[in-house]
């Protein structure tokens, strides 16, 4: 009970890859990132999840999703089930979406729409939604080069950047 959770990929468990990374968060979060995962995986993770009582949850999903070449339409209903399953279960939490990172330039359009509706159903239940494209996008719209080594997974620079994004989220 307390603290904060982060929900998420292969970007959001790459905290725990390098202690470096690790030591940017407080020491009360719980990690709930798995490489490979999609808003699917998530839902099918709730056993794991909902148990939990945080007071912050931080989520951000969906760049596998877009690599397995998974519909809008799709991507929408599994993304409004999980943020209503969220919200149930953690009825007094702060939530806060994040957007989808930028990656390869060929997968810009479908990021932008997803994250477009993720946006409007994390506000449609509550949640706060922090675009983090400013600080991680490259004047062509892929991740900036300086925060990454293989254009989507982020670097010790990433995880700062990435840090300072959520600072003033993450409570006292």
């Amino acid at each position: 009970t307390g603290g904060t959770m982060l929900i998420g990929d292969s970007i959001t468990e790459g905290w725990n890859w390098n202690p470096s990374h690790r030591e940017l968060l407080p020491e009360d979060v719980i990690n709930h990132g798995v490489g490979w995962d999609t808003t699917t995986g998530v839902i099918a993770r709730f056993p794991q999840i909902l148990p939990n009582r945080p007071e912050r949850i931080f989520l951000m999903i969906g760049t596998n999703d877009i690599s397995q070449g998974r519909s809008m339409a799709q991507m929408y209903e599994d993304f409004e089930r999980l943020m209503s399953a969220l919200r149930e279960a953690n009825p007094d939490a702060k939530i806060y979406v994040q957007s989808i990172l930028p990656r390869e330039a060929d997968k810009r359009k479908k990021i932008l729409a997803a994250q477009a509706f993720q946006r409007h159903i994390a506000l449609s239940h509550g949640a706060t939604y922090i675009d983090l494209t400013s600080d991680f996008a490259a004047k062509d719209g892929t991740l900036r080069a300086d925060l990454t080594d293989d254009g989507l997974h982020l670097n010790l620079a990433g995880y700062r950047v990435w840090r300072a994004a959520i600072d003033p989220y993450l409570g006292p």
